[in-house]
């Protein structure tokens, strides 16, 4: 009776006049919001979703009420998952453990309590497994927002991925089990760690489970300026490859297509499991799933439906997957395969490969660009060797691999081979363009070509202006910063260590004045979001980690064309330095002069050694004292200087910033880099005080996080990031 009534059901329901004509629509309305999501990135986008949304209600206004439902949807889901979300500060909970995440220095374990999720910090390495329940106490992480434009916001992150709470473990205890099918998992990677290790357990880690952590940077470096990171994430190829083995084992053993195609749907739905629902595998397993049931129940849709399905309802049930790139760049890539596949059928398959590539390229090139700030020309032309190479080499000789270990010796040598051929193409087989971050406005013009470009491809005159000026909008986005009309000087907050970007209008000049000590390389990111190719002077004011850490990366990603240190400098960085300078000296470029006031002798103590500068930017001239001490700083006070900023000495340490110099150079701002390490204490209270006796405006990057002075129109204004 039921399955008649099924039977009744699906036929009034595929017969109404609406389901025909949501028929290969759901797209329109899939667009329609994307349109809206764009909203909470841009208020400019409201041009778009109105226009869009006029057009479909003129199109057909039930398309445009459904649309307007779902829309609705989504953002009452977003609304409450915003509600209900809070970040605690606590120092003990109890919870299951849902994933442990090896790293060099630490396990991060997922606690989850009460439908809440929390991420324990392990340095001890204690021995845990996924079910256990853990009581954890210890002390409440520090979690914070951006420190520099652009940078990571680790706050958003949590709430990104629903994390309520981050802890330090200092006691850890098992108090009890339940079973979590997120157990496999675990037991995998501790069957790969028992038999493999170095860059095999890396390469096996990232083909079957998507974590590439383990990579070495060089070769993770290398994989991203080819543009196959892809290959590394869990994704439709390895679906599809899946899922074509199965197909072969079964038909060897004449088993029904039927009872296949549902062990396969069984075995994705654990694939899943096994790579922690991971969105791209996510959106893969339900493809194949959805076209599964659109076979059986004969619903009619097109694959382009299914696809805009999958994204409406995954959208709708984790608002947060707005955020997520793997998510983005999945259904953007497959989006691309869908439309172009049919249309390159009759091609050869070098040149289907190829030209899906290409189209995959160029389609998620903004969004490319602000995850590396960088592409590769050559990347299309890479991926016809790469795909076929991991998707019918590597992968399946991973596979094979887990099941008979006695291969690893020429699997060993195969992946050495991989690793150095995908080094040895990153340096010598590329052609690499570096880019600032793409705005709102940027990215929705490149997509405005793009589109233009495919609706006038057929008529010739159409097709070369929209080249001509995808080609020139490329160019300008690239260069971008050679049309900046002010002048600036940038204090990054760094965890450790000082940083200082001073930039002249239209890229005429670009210092870098110390790199700090490297960590996350947050200095050479900051530079290409900023799109900085070259800088005229590096100056490294003296030889301490925390402020020449950074250095070589910095000398190896930009134009570098001229390294300058002190006269007295012994630092690696001196036998390669193109200037060394001491007080008396004078740099310049555009309308910049730096003049060198110290050293003027070697001193034991090193942070005496320090290079101070002193430059008129716009309307003021800025002092930055390195670390000197006060025997220094006495000496720079009697210079009878003009100074409006000066940079803080030594982070604010007690030794700097001496009652006398305050008096002779009469600041009006200063600037104190001190850091994010609370054991050094700074700055110190005295510093602090000192200032506020000489009616300095104090700006501090623990407070204020990275400071920013801009010179535009005879106007002068300091921002800071918090």
């Amino acid at each position: 009776m039921l399955t008649v009534f099924q039977k009744i059901y699906w036929t009034k329901l595929k017969n109404s006049s609406v389901y025909k004509k949501l028929i290969n629509n759901w797209f329109l309305i899939a667009f329609f919001l994307v349109l809206s999501i764009l909203l909470v990135k841009s208020y400019f986008a409201i041009i778009f979703f109105c226009a869009y949304g006029y057009y479909l209600f003129k199109k057909d206004n039930r398309i445009f009420y459904i649309s307007f439902i779902i829309i609705l949807f989504f953002i009452m889901r977003y609304a409450i998952i915003e509600m209900k979300y809070e970040f605690e500060t606590l120092d003990s909970v109890d919870g299951y453990v849902k994933d442990v995440k090896k790293y060099n220095n630490y396990n991060r374990i997922t606690v989850k309590n009460k439908g809440k999720k929390y991420y324990i910090y392990d340095y001890n390495f204690h021995q845990i497994k996924i079910g256990d329940r853990i009581e954890v106490m210890g002390i409440s992480h520090t979690v914070d927002c951006a420190h520099i434009e652009g940078g990571f916001d680790y706050q958003q992150y949590l709430k990104h991925h629903k994390i309520n709470g981050v802890i330090k473990a200092n006691h850890l205890k098992v108090i009890g089990y339940r079973f979590d099918i997120g157990i496999i998992r675990q037991k995998l990677y501790q069957y790969l760690s028992s038999l493999f290790d170095g860059p095999i357990m890396s390469f096996l880690n990232a083909i079957i489970l998507g974590d590439s952590s383990g990579f070495e940077d060089d070769f993770m470096s290398a994989v991203k300026i080819n543009g196959i990171s892809h290959l590394f994430a869990i994704s439709g190829l390895h679906v599809g490859l899946l899922v074509g083995f199965i197909y072969q084992i079964f038909r060897l053993f004449n088993v029904d297509k039927d009872k296949t195609e549902i062990f396969i749907i069984i075995f994705l739905g654990l694939y899943a499991i096994l790579v922690n629902f991971t969105p791209s595998i996510i959106r893969a397993v339900l493809l194949y799933d959805f076209y599964y049931i659109n076979k059986k129940l004969k619903l009619g849709f097109s694959s382009l439906d299914l696809l805009s399905l999958i994204f409406i309802i995954l959208i709708i049930v984790n608002p947060y997957y707005i955020y997520h790139y793997g998510f983005i760049l999945s259904f953007l890539v497959t989006l691309t395969i869908m439309i172009t596949s049919p249309l390159l059928s009759k091609t050869k398959h070098s040149t289907q490969i190829f030209l899906i590539s290409l189209f995959s390229w160029l389609i998620t090139l903004p969004i490319i660009v602000n995850l590396n700030n960088e592409i590769n020309i050559l990347s299309p032309l890479v991926n016809v060797l790469y795909i076929d190479l991991v998707g019918y080499i590597i992968l399946p000789f991973s596979l094979i691999v887990l099941f008979f270990p006695i291969l690893l010796g020429l699997y060993r040598h195969l992946i050495t081979f991989f690793i150095n051929f995908t080094v040895f193409l990153s340096k010598y087989i590329m052609i690499r363009i570096n880019f600032p971050d793409f705005t709102f406005l940027g990215i929705i013009i490149y997509y405005l070509i793009l589109w233009g470009f495919i609706k006038g491809y057929s008529v010739k005159k159409y097709k070369y202006l929209f080249i001509g000026l995808f080609l020139l909008f490329l160019l300008l986005t690239s260069n971008i910063i050679c049309f900046k009309s002010y002048s600036e000087v940038v204090f990054l907050d760094l965890y450790n260590g000082e940083s200082i970007l001073i930039c002249d209008q239209y890229n005429r000049c670009n210092v870098v004045i110390d790199t700090g000590d490297g960590r996350n390389k947050e200095v050479t990111s900051y530079l290409k979001r900023r799109g900085i190719k070259k800088i005229d002077y590096l100056i490294i004011t003296h030889n301490h980690h925390d402020h020449n850490g950074e250095a070589s990366e910095i000398i190896k990603e930009f134009t570098v064309n001229n390294i300058v240190v002190s006269a007295y400098d012994n630092s690696e960085l001196s036998s390669i330095a193109d200037i060394k300078v001491k007080k008396g000296d004078k740099l310049g470029c555009g309308n910049l002069v730096f003049h060198i006031l110290h050293p003027d002798a070697p001193y034991l103590d090193e942070n005496d050694n320090s290079i101070v500068v002193y430059v008129l930017v716009g309307e003021y001239y800025f002092l930055f004292l390195g670390d000197v001490g006060n025997t220094v700083e006495s000496k720079i006070a009697l210079m009878n200087l003009k100074v409006d900023v000066v940079k803080i000495a030594h982070h604010g340490s007690a030794n700097s910033t001496s009652p006398l110099l305050l008096a002779n150079i009469k600041p009006r701002y200063a600037v104190i880099q001190t850091g994010r390490i609370e054991q050094f204490g700074f700055p110190a209270e005295k510093t602090i005080a000192t200032l506020q006796r000489n009616n300095v405006t104090v700006y501090r990057t623990d407070q204020h996080y990275s400071v920013k002075y801009k010179y535009s129109k005879k106007k002068s204004i300091f921002i800071t990031i918090k």
